[in-house]
């Protein structure tokens, strides 16, 4: 698994700014400076939890393609579409996929 402040170097370069990074992980950008840099003050193993919850991207087997996280978690948390071919077809797809940690649990 690529480290958090790997996501959020890739993250920063992609934007061009470090600050749009702080906001989107509820940081102050001189945090996420000093955490990149290499100088914040004790562990930084809460920013990089959740640059892995926002930032971080998993393979959507239904799309063939990377997705973010957080979309990846408000498909499979949806209801079931009915207005929408191509939307019940990823919320079904969604019902197996093994990014989806409910397909793990055994029912009883």
């Amino acid at each position: 698994m690529i480290g958090g402040l790997d996501l959020i170097r890739t993250e920063v370069e992609r934007t061009g700014s470090i600050q749009a990074v702080a906001d989107a992980l509820g940081y102050s950008r001189t945090a996420i400076s000093l955490a990149l840099d290499g100088r914040y003050k004790g562990s930084t193993a809460r920013i990089e939890a959740r640059a892995h919850e926002r930032l971080g991207r998993v393979h959507c087997p239904h799309q063939r393609q990377e997705i973010p996280l957080p979309t990846c978690q408000r498909l499979r948390e949806a209801e079931m579409p009915t207005a929408s071919p191509a939307a019940w077809r990823q919320w079904q797809a969604c019902l197996t996929c093994p990014n989806n940690r409910s397909t793990d649990e055994v029912s009883p």
